[in-house]
């Protein structure tokens, strides 16, 4: 706790002791110092702490008396210099802070003690707040667990049963295909069948066209052979005759001859 007007007084009553006093009156000189220290803080450390904020402040002033002890052992380390026995007067001067430290030291560690306490009971508290409120939400958070687990179900569902007719539409599709196909193939077929067919037709009636004409040049031919052949004998008819009228007159004309 802060100092009072009283005892800060009697701090600087000590520390002019300690400056003037000669080395047989610095050990008393920093004795007295240290009590007052051990007083101060014997007669706060008798409170009790109600709030982080009392125990911060304490931090803050024990803090302070600490920079004050520090900076007294800088002026003592400057007075020792010029004496005779200056390391005894050094020893003596770190012996007044450890002493002046060592009276602070308990007052911080109350205060410190007192936060630990304070911020332990406030992580308890939280963390029973915690669960307290983690048990109030767990029904509501089971509800709505359950809940989304039957939107995700329902979802899923929905998800397969398009994935399903997708699906189902695409096989659809594929034997469309298919049957368009087969019955492309099954056309194109019955294309080349007929086209086939009228293609050995016209074959057949160019074939038969040309036996008939191939008939009637033969026919033509026989005629022609046939009036040729008439047409010899006829002549070989007529020849004959002729030359049987030529004998007859020949023998008519050698029969006459003979008689005369």
């Amino acid at each position: 706790m802060p100092f009072t007007n009283k005892k800060f007084s009697m701090l600087v009553r000590w520390r002019r002791a300690c400056c003037i006093a000669g080395v047989s009156g610095l050990l008393s000189a920093y004795a007295g110092y240290a009590l007052a220290i051990a007083a101060a803080n014997t007669e706060s450390g008798r409170v009790e702490y109600t709030s982080v904020e009392q125990a911060n402040a304490v931090l803050q002033e024990v803090a302070r008396q600490r920079d004050v002890v520090q900076a007294q052992f800088v002026e003592d380390e400057l007075a020792c210099q010029p004496k005779f026995f200056m390391a005894s007067c050094l020893d003596d001067a770190k012996e007044k802070r450890r002493l002046a430290l060592a009276q602070l030291r308990p007052q911080e560690i109350r205060a410190e003690h007192y936060k630990r306490v304070i911020k332990v009971q406030e992580r308890d508290k939280a963390l029973a707040e915690k669960q307290r409120a983690h048990a109030e939400e767990m029904p509501k958070r089971i509800l709505a667990h359950k809940k989304r687990e039957e939107e995700l179900s329902a979802r899923d569902a929905k998800a397969q049963s398009e994935v399903d007719a997708a699906k189902a539409a695409v096989a659809a599709a594929q034997r469309a295909r298919e049957l368009a196909k087969r019955q492309s193939e099954a056309d194109e077929k019955a294309r080349i069948r007929l086209a086939n067919r009228a293609a050995d037709a016209k074959m057949h009636a160019d074939k038969l066209l040309e036996y008939d004409k191939k008939q009637a040049a033969a026919a033509q031919r026989e005629q022609k052979l046939a009036k040729r052949q008439k047409e010899k004998q006829e002549k070989n008819a007529a020849a004959e005759k002729a030359r049987m009228l030529q004998l007859e007159k020949d023998q008519a004309r050698a029969k006459a001859a003979l008689g005369k």
